[in-house]
């Protein structure tokens, strides 16, 4: 995923692991309704929207998981109002 990496032994990559699997969890469940990536959007390119939001918005990381990961997506790749 991107440039991303990690000892696969290590307890840093099964938590990573677990985290990123939540977040195109998210993505999925969101996809053709709030978040419209398109089907040529990369599971990386999901997580590299995601990390470097959290990164950019420090201030929104006491929030819940979903409310972040779903701000994040939006803030690239918004469904049109119907």
């Amino acid at each position: 995923m991107g440039h991303y990496r990690v000892d696969k032994q290590s307890t840093e990559y099964v938590r990573d692991a677990v985290a990123f699997g939540y977040v195109i969890g998210v993505h999925d469940a969101l996809s053709g309704t709030l978040v419209c990536s398109g089907a040529n959007v990369t599971q990386g390119q999901v997580i590299e929207v995601v990390l470097k939001y959290m990164r950019n918005n420090p201030e929104v990381l006491d929030q819940s998981a979903d409310r972040v990961v779903t701000a994040a997506l939006k803030s690239v790749w918004p469904c049109a109002r119907a």
